[in-house]
């Protein structure tokens, strides 16, 4: 019996499943569309947030939220669609300063939480 040679195939072993448990190995990814939004003060625009999901996290519920503050006069509220799939409104007060901000909406599945960038400009009130 090769001792050492059982002892390296058994903490080969574990150390891939606990990666896999952590979701390292084997994973999800999650994007944004569109990643670019322009919303004038006074009004909203939507993206949807989608999760793809591999083998280790094919169960479990997906929870939206945000990673980033936002700024004064933009509300981002969220609406699934989907299993994997959620509609991330946002919207401008007239508060809202006029510039651009990267918020970071983000899902968690099975205690693992991944963001993706979303850059919205703010614009000035659009005249009727």
């Amino acid at each position: 019996m090769n001792l050492p040679l059982l002892l390296s195939t058994f903490l080969t072993l574990c150390y891939t499943q606990a990666v896999s448990q952590d979701g390292q190995e084997g994973s999800y990814r999650i994007s944004v569309t569109p990643a670019r939004l322009t919303v004038p003060k006074g009004c909203s625009d939507s993206v949807v947030l989608y999760v793809t999901r591999s083998k280790p996290f094919r169960t479990g519920l997906a929870e939206f939220g945000l990673s980033s503050p936002t700024r004064e006069g933009v509300l981002v509220t969220f609406r699934p669609i989907g299993r994997d799939s959620c509609m991330v409104r946002i919207m401008a007060t007239q508060q809202a300063a006029a510039g651009s901000i990267t918020l970071l909406p983000n899902c968690t599945l099975k205690r693992r939480r991944i963001a993706a960038p979303l850059t919205v400009s703010i614009t000035e009130t659009v005249e009727p």
